[in-house]
């Protein structure tokens, strides 16, 4: 039961840093940007500070919340100390952009909502 709730816990985690990540493009993009979550899937797929040339912001939209989220996250369900927890954000954070990746459609069409 355990391996269950920590698995749901980690995917409503990936669906916050995705939820956050595209509600700032939108924010940062310029106007009538297409595609917004493609976009920014292809800027992270490889690595995600790439997310930081996409957004010009020097970082601030990878490690503010979205990289926070997933520390916060592994902290709570895995009783992390701050330094494995960054670890293993990593990690989160690149089975978000991967779980982005496999609903770029979905992510689209809420966000057209």
């Amino acid at each position: 039961m355990k391996r269950k709730t920590e698995r749901e816990e980690r995917k409503k985690a990936i669906i916050d840093m995705n939820s956050f990540l595209l509600t700032y493009a939108m924010n940062v993009l310029p106007d009538g940007t297409k595609d917004i979550a493609g976009t920014v899937y292809n800027a992270a797929k490889n690595n995600l500070n790439d997310l930081d040339a996409l957004f010009n912001d020097g970082g601030i939209g990878r490690t503010l919340k979205y990289m926070d989220i997933a520390e916060g996250c592994v902290r709570n369900l895995y009783d992390l100390a701050p330094e494995d927890a960054e670890k293993e954000a990593q990690s989160v954070g690149v089975e978000a952009v991967s779980y982005l990746g496999s609903n770029i459609e979905a992510f689209n069409h809420w966000l057209s909502e």
